[in-house]
C-alpha cells in the first residue's frame, strides 16, 4: 500500500466472497487453478494462472480486422497468483480492539485463503520480427502449460508429486515470460470481498510517466475483472462501472484519505451508473439497474463501514467519514418504472399485432370485393374499363404472385422487425449482436457529415434505414437463391 505507483479498485460481486477456484470458468479465457496439498505445517494455497488476448480499442471493427491492420492494439495478458491467508473485519460485530496509542480497531478473523497475491504480465506487440517470433512461441508454450495440468490429479497419496508439478509449472511459466521483450509487470492483491490492490514494484517499474503507468494498471484492472466476475448486469465490452483510484501519497487528511477516497469513488460510480440506466428508461436498462443496485448494496454493506490502516493493512478502524445511500427506496422506484414500462411495451406489441392482423383482414376483404365485382362484370361481358383494380403496380403484383415464399418472407421480416424492436427496447431488433457496430458507424457518419444537430440526426437515422434496406435485399437474394436451386 505504500508503493509510489499504487492503485485500488473493486471487482463487483454481490456475495463479497469471491471463489478463486471458479476464476474464468464462465468466460472465454484460458485459465488453470488447482489447490496445493493441505498439510498441517504448510499454509493452504491455490495456484491460479490465466491467459487472455485483449484488444484495446473502441473502433467498430472486427477482431480479425484489428489483428491485421492495427496489431499494436493487440496485447497478451498473463496472470499468475497464489492464495494467501489474510485477516478480515468481523462485520456486524460490536467487538472493538483498543490500543492505548492508536485508538480503537475492529475485531478481525483469519481467512486461510482470503487473498490472491501475484502478478499481471502485459506482453505488447513486438515490432521486431525475431522478438515477435519468440513472443509467439512463448505464448504458445504458456497456453500449453495451462492446458497440460489436466494430468495433475488431486490425490492425497501423491501430494508431494502434485505440489512439485505445480512448482515446475510456475518455473516454466517464468522462463517463457522472460523470452518476451518490453514486458510490463503489475503486482496485485485481490481479496475475497472484491477489494483489489495494484502496484508497481520498485525493481520492475517501467520508465514511463505517471499517466501511462495508470493506463496500464487500469487495463490490468479490467483484465482481472474480466477473469473474475461474469458481467451479469452490464455489457462485457464496457466494464467501467467501478473505477480504479490512484493512491496519493500526500492524501492523508482526516475524512479524505486514500482509504475513504476510493470507497467514495466506487460508490459514486455505481450510483452514477444506476442513474444512467434509469434515464434510458428501457426495460433492459431498468432491469440492469436493479443488478447494479445489488452491487452497490453489497459494496456498502461489506466495505463502506470500515477502512484499512495505511501503515498496517491488516488492521481496520470504523469508517466515520462516509455516509450511506438509501438504496431501498431507489429499488422500489425502479421496480415501479419496470411495471410501467412493461405495461407500455405490452400495449405496443398488442397494437402492432392488431395492426398487422387488421391490415391482412382488410387486404383480404378488399381482394374478395374486387374479385367479386370483376367476376360479375366478366359474366355480363362488360367492357374492360368497368373492371376494378387494387391500384397495385402490375409488375410488383405479378412478382409477388409469382414468388409467394418471398412475399411471405418479406412480410414475416417486417413484422419481426417491428415486434423485436419493441421487445428489445430498440437495442437489438433485427440486427441484435451487430447493433452496437452499426450504431458506432452511424454515429461516426453523423458526426463527420452532419453540420448541424438536425443534419447529424437525419444522417444517423438514414444510416440505420439503409442497413434495414440492405438486410431486406440480402434476405430476398438468399430466398431467391434457395428457391432457384
Amino acid at each position: 500500500m505504500g508503493a509510489e505507483n499504487a492503485y485500488v479498485g473493486w471487482v463487483p460481486n454481490v456475495r463479497s466472497h469471491l471463489s478463486f477456484s471458479l476464476i474464468a470458468s464462465a468466460r472465454h479465457i484460458e485459465a488453470f487453478t488447482r489447490a496445493y496439498s493441505d498439510r498441517p505445517k504448510q499454509p493452504a494455497q491455490r495456484l491460479v494462472v490465466v491467459y487472455q488476448e485483449r484488444i484495446s480499442h473502441d473502433l467498430p471493427w472486427s477482431a480479425r480486422g484489428i489483428r491485421k491492420d492495427r496489431p499494436d492494439l493487440v496485447h497478451q495478458w498473463v496472470l499468475e497468483g497464489r492464495t494467501r491467508s489474510t485477516r478480515l473485519p468481523v462485520l456486524g460485530s460490536s467487538e472493538i480492539e483498543k490500543d492505548a496509542v492508536d485508538g480503537c480497531w475492529l475485531a478481525t478473523e483469519p481467512d486461510r485463503q482470503g487473498m490472491l497475491l501475484g502478478r499481471v504480465h502485459v506482453l505488447p506487440h513486438q515490432e521486431d520480427a525475431d522478438a515477435r517470433h519468440r513472443q509467439t512461441a512463448a505464448i504458445s508454450a504458456i497456453r500449453s502449460l495451462i492446458d497440460r495440468p489436466s494430468s495433475i490429479v488431486r490425490d492425497a497419496s501423491a501430494a508431494d508429486r502434485t505440489d512439485r508439478e505445480l512448482d515446475e509449472l510456475v518455473a516454466s511459466l517464468a522462463q517463457e515470460l522472460r523470452e518476451c521483450n518490453n514486458r510490463v509487470e503489475v503486482e496485485f492483491a485481490l481479496m475475497r470481498t472484491g477489494e483489489l490492490r495494484l502496484w508497481y514494484s520498485t525493481e520492475t517499474t517501467p520508465a514511463l510517466d505517471a499517466d501511462r503507468l495508470f493506463q496500464i494498471a487500469e487495463q490490468a484492472y479490467f483484465f482481472i475483472k474480466d477473469a473474475v466476475h461474469d458481467h451479469t448486469h452490464h455489457d462485457p465490452s464496457s466494464d467501467q462501472i467501478t473505477p480504479l483510484t490512484r493512491v496519493k501519497q500526500d492524501r492523508r487528511e482526516s475524512g479524505h484519505g486514500n482509504e475513504i477516497a476510493w470507497r467514495r469513488e466506487t460508490l459514486w460510480s455505481l450510483s452514477r451508473e444506476i442513474e444512467r440506466l434509469q434515464r434510458k428508461n428501457g426495460l433492459i436498462s431498468l432491469r440492469q439497474s436493479l443488478g447494479v443496485i445489488a452491487y452497490a448494496e453489497a459494496f456498502q454493506n461489506y466495505l463502506m463501514g470500515h477502512e484499512r490502516d495505511e501503515t498496517m493493512p491488516t488492521r481496520f478502524r470504523p469508517a466515520t467519514g462516509v455516509h450511506d445511500y438509501d438504496f431501498k427506496h431507489l429499488k422500489d422506484s425502479v421496480k415501479a418504472s419496470i411495471d410501467v414500462a412493461s405495461a407500455k411495451q405490452s400495449q405496443r406489441v398488442q397494437m402492432i399485432l392488431a395492426g398487422g392482423g387488421t391490415f391482412i383482414s382488410m387486404a383480404s376483404l378488399a381482394t374478395s370485393l374486387v374479385n367479386g365485382h370483376n367476376g360479375v362484370a366478366r359474366a355480363w361481358e362488360e367492357p374492360r374499363s368497368h373492371y376494378v383494380g387494387l391500384e397495385v403496380p402490375e409488375g410488383l403484383l405479378r412478382f409477388l404472385v409469382s414468388n409467394p415464399l418471398l412475399a411471405g418472407a418479406l412480410a414475416a421480416i417486417a413484422l419481426l422487425v417491428a415486434v423485436s424492436y419493441v421487445l428489445a427496447d430498440g437495442e437489438g431488433g433485427l440486427f441484435n449482436p451487430f447493433q452496437r457496430v452499426i450504431s458506432q458507424h452511424a454515429r461516426a457518419a453523423s458526426v463527420s457529415l452532419g453540420k448541424t444537430d438536425l443534419a447529424a440526426y437525419w444522417w444517423d437515422v438514414g444510416f440505420h434505414v439503409l442497413c434495414v434496406l440492405a438486410s431486406f435485399v440480402l434476405v430476398a437474394l438468399l430466398v431467391l437463391g434457395i428457391w432457384s436451386i
